[in-house]
């Protein structure tokens, strides 16, 4: 896998994702050094990609602070 930093210096790569119709969209990643188990997708390509709910997940930050995010499954 390669990738590249960006202008803001950011390191990104590039992944597909597949939707359960099997609509596939190349996004680019932003990679999180924090990373420990989720991708996290903007709502607009969650409604583009019609992913659906599966439930929710307290999530930690990086800072510490805990927040709720709604889960939905997707294929890489």
């Amino acid at each position: 896998m390669t990738g590249l930093v960006n202008s803001k210096r950011e390191a990104v790569i590039w992944i597909t994702v597949c939707a359960p119709q099997n609509e596939r969209r190349e996004i680019e990643a932003l990679i999180d050094t924090g990373y420990s188990s989720y991708l996290t997708l903007p709502s607009k390509m969650i409604a583009t990609l019609r992913l659906s709910t599966l439930g929710t997940e307290q999530m930690t930050l990086t800072d510490g602070s805990e927040i709720s995010s709604d889960l939905c499954m997707a294929q890489d």
